[in-house]
């Protein structure tokens, strides 16, 4: 139920970056494909590249029986 999705130039193709926008604003299935609330959002761009020099990754955050959010286990209480 957990996933990563990772999506080719979003951040300088002009259609991709109106959905990256739609998605960083939450407005849900109908209009961006993707559960408002459920994904976090990262997003690179390489500068010194002119084209396919972005991307995003997408983690689900809630999933699972009765949509449980998920949170990663902390091993230690110090750096």
């Amino acid at each position: 139920d957990w996933s990563s999705d990772v999506c080719h130039s979003t951040l300088t193709n002009q259609r991709t970056r109106e959905w990256l926008e739609g998605v960083r604003q939450g407005k849900g299935v109908e209009e961006t494909g993707i559960p408002a609330d459920e994904y976090v959002e990262l997003s690179l761009l390489e500068p010194h590249k002119r084209f396919q020099n972005s991307m995003t990754i997408l983690q689900k955050r809630v999933g699972g029986e009765g949509g449980a959010r998920f949170s990663e286990p902390l091993y230690s209480e110090y750096a």
